[in-house]
């Protein structure tokens, strides 16, 4: 996501610096979150459209197709016209890696800066998964209170 910011045209950095974006949980989905959704009936949360890593300083686009509702505050047609461009810069094939799997690897990423998901593999091939959480800073700290009221 840190190439992904770098692809980011400076205008549309320029307006959407400082943005909030209304992230959404819709389970078993695969695909674009139902934006119709009541936000009481999802695991919502708002952050930030552009976040800098407190440990590098890169910044890096903070959005995804599967689960960016909206930008907060934004004209809901508005809102989403900006956030398709925004999908097709963190999904252009150029800045993808792709692991071809074999036995024995390790693969570590930074969930700051990328976005993951998986194909699907063979039923009958066994699948381990570790997961290894370390504690930093905060990406950023709440300074306003949302239309949700979270503060």
């Amino acid at each position: 996501m840190y190439a992904a910011y770098e692809n980011v045209p400076a205008d549309l950095k320029r307006r959407l610096a400082g943005a909030m974006g209304m992230q959404g949980q819709q389970y078993g989905v695969g695909r674009r979150i139902d934006i119709t959704l009541p936000l009481e009936s999802t695991h919502h949360c708002a952050q930030p459209i552009f976040v800098t890593n407190p440990g590098s300083g890169r910044k890096a686009l903070y959005v995804a197709s599967q689960n960016s509702m909206w930008i907060d505050g934004m004209d809901r047609d508005e809102s989403e016209v900006l956030l398709q461009q925004l999908f097709a810069i963190a999904e252009d094939p150029a800045i993808i890696y792709e692991h071809v799997w074999r036995p024995g690897d390790l693969v570590m990423w930074d969930n700051l800066a990328c976005l993951h998901a998986r194909v699907d593999w063979p039923s009958e091939q066994r699948r381990r998964l570790c997961r290894c959480t370390v504690e930093g800073e905060p990406l950023y700290y709440r300074t306003r209170k949302t239309r949700e009221g979270m503060s």
